[in-house]
């Protein structure tokens, strides 16, 4: 949740959630908030969901609103190769 008693500096990346491989190479998703690197500032005030940094596919992308909870669930398999 997005507390209005501690504002984020949207024109930076936050990376709130992110799940790396046993080899640290790279994620297998990420929850981003903020100016997302690469981009110009369109709305920073935004919850991104991005697969795999390798190819940065956009899974999800919603508002980040304050006082409200984001909750998701990600189903992943780990034995596909």
């Amino acid at each position: 949740m997005r507390d209005s008693a501690r504002q984020l500096n949207f024109s930076h990346e936050y990376q709130l959630v992110f799940v790396e491989t046993a080899d640290f190479s790279t994620n297998q998703f990420v929850v981003k908030t903020g100016t997302l690197l690469g981009e110009s500032l369109v709305d920073g005030e935004r919850l991104v969901i991005q697969s795999n940094v390798n190819n940065a596919t956009t899974l999800h992308d919603t508002a980040f609103t304050e006082n409200v909870w984001h909750n998701y669930a990600l189903l992943l398999n780990f034995d596909q190769k």
